[in-house]
């Protein structure tokens, strides 16, 4: 009898809308397929709201669940409102006595 075959799981799959990232920024995307290349897994995406000219395949390490993106952006914003807090600086006065005069008399 032969060993159970190890089938390895892939995070994402067809029909999935994921946020993929684009010039260091991410949207969301669709993946339309999925392929094995060379044993990683690649996935053809569209970006939701852009024109199908923009669809890329993209490999896993490019791409993240939703709910990732999201919990990722609250714990940074909680640590930057705490820090925005602490590093407010001194707000100036600003009826300063400088001369208000115009120097083009």
């Amino acid at each position: 009898m032969a060993p159970p075959s190890k089938k390895k799981s892939f995070e994402f799959a067809v029909g999935d809308v994921v946020l993929a990232s684009d010039c260091g920024k991410f949207y969301d995307a669709k993946i339309l397929k999925s392929e094995l290349h060379n044993g990683m897994m690649k996935h053809f995406i569209h970006f939701q709201g852009w024109n199908r000219r923009w669809d890329r395949w993209a490999d896993e390490s490019t791409i993240m669940k939703r709910d990732e993106k999201a919990q990722n952006t609250e714990k940074s914003s909680e640590k930057n409102e705490n820090e925005v807090e602490s590093e407010k600086p001194a707000i100036a006065n600003s009826s300063s006595s400088t001369n208000n005069a115009s120097r083009f008399d």
